[in-house]
C-alpha cells in the first residue's frame, strides 16, 4: 500500500545566493557558474555526506537523467546497458566538472547525510541535493532563508524526469492475521488518514483526494512532479541490490578519486554482467 512520496532537488541558502548575486540555476552552465562564484568566496557549493553511500546515488541519478533521459536510466537500472557504454561515461564526465574543481564539501566521505547538514545551516555550504525529508531539520533561525530548485537541465533535448521515491506498507506472505492487516491497509489508504500522516512527516500523499500541506517546499515539489516527464524511485530501489551496493561504492570512490573513472566503470560492468546474467 503506497502512502507517501516526496521530491528530490536542490535545497539552498537563498541569503547566500542574494549576497553573491546568484540566480536559481536553470541550466548546467548556470549551476557551474554559481558553484564557481561560491567557491571563490570560500563557501562549499555543495554539501554532502557520503559516509553512507546512498547520497552519492542521488547525484548519479540526476546527472544520468539529465544527460541521457529516463528511458536510458531505467534500462541501465535493469541491467540492459553496460556501465562502460560511452553514454554512461558521459554522465561521469559531466559529474567530473563539479568534482575536479572542488565544488563538494571537503572530506565528505567522513560525514553521514545528517552530519553534512550543519555546513548548510551555518553558511559554510550553499546547496544540498537531497530529498524533502530534510526540511523538518531546518533551524527556525533560517526561516525564509532556505529555498528549493529543480536540478537544472544539462541537455535541453532531454525531458526533465525526477527522482520521487515512494514509501509503502506490506503484508508479509506468512503473516498470521491477514484479515486485520488488510483492514489496516484500507485504513491507511483513506484520503483523510494520508493527509494526517503526510502533514506530520512533510511529504506528499499518494491518494490524489488527499490534500497536501500548505508548505512551500511541498507545494513546489507537487508542481514539479506533476510537470515531470516521468519519475524514478532512486538508484538503490530501481536496480538489483547487489548492483546498487557496488554502484554506490563506485560513485563515492569517483567523487574522491575521479582519475580512477575507467577502472571504476570496468568494475561496475563486471558486477552488472554477474548480477544480470
Amino acid at each position: 500500500m503506497p502512502y507517501t512520496y516526496y521530491q528530490w532537488g536542490m535545497y539552498y541558502r537563498k541569503d547566500l545566493f542574494q549576497k553573491y548575486d546568484i540566480a536559481e540555476p536553470k541550466t548546467w552552465d548556470e549551476l557551474k557558474s554559481a558553484a564557481a562564484t561560491l567557491k571563490k568566496n570560500e563557501i562549499a557549493p555543495f554539501t554532502i555526506g557520503s559516509k553512507f553511500l546512498w547520497t552519492t546515488a542521488g547525484w548519479f541519478d540526476y546527472l544520468n537523467l539529465r544527460t541521457n533521459g529516463l528511458d536510458f536510466h531505467i534500462k541501465l537500472m535493469e541491467g540492459k546497458i553496460a556501465y562502460t557504454d560511452p553514454r554512461v561515461k558521459k554522465t561521469f564526465e559531466n559529474w567530473k566538472e563539479l568534482v575536479e574543481p572542488g565544488y563538494y564539501l571537503e572530506n565528505h566521505a567522513a560525514y553521514s547525510w545528517q552530519e553534512a547538514q550543519p555546513f548548510l545551516y551555518n553558511g559554510e555550504a550553499a546547496m544540498y541535493l537531497i530529498g524533502n525529508f530534510i526540511t523538518p531539520s531546518f533551524p527556525e533561525e533560517l526561516d525564509g532563508k532556505m529555498g528549493f530548485f529543480q536540478f537544472p537541465s544539462i541537455d535541453a533535448s532531454v525531458p526533465m524526469a525526477e527522482d520521487a521515491p515512494m514509501d509503502t506498507i506490506h503484508i508479509p506472505s506468512k503473516a498470521t492475521n491477514k484479515v486485520d492487516a488488510r483492514k489496516f491497509l484500507e485504513f491507511v489508504a483513506r484520503a483523510e488518514n494520508q493527509e494526517l500522516i503526510n502533514k506530520k512527516i512533510l511529504q506528499i500523499p499518494t491518494n490524489n483526494k488527499a490534500a497536501v500541506k500548505d508548505n512551500e517546499f511541498l507545494q513546489t515539489g507537487v508542481k514539479m512532479l506533476n510537470a515531470a516527464a516521468g519519475t524514478a524511485q532512486f538508484y538503490d530501489r530501481d536496480t538489483d541490490p547487489a548492483m546498487a551496493k557496488a554502484g554506490m561504492k563506485g560513485f563515492q570512490e569517483f567523487m574522491v578519486h575521479p582519475e580512477r573513472l575507467d577502472k571504476i566503470l570496468e568494475q561496475l560492468e563486471k558486477v552488472r554482467q554477474r548480477v544480470f546474467k
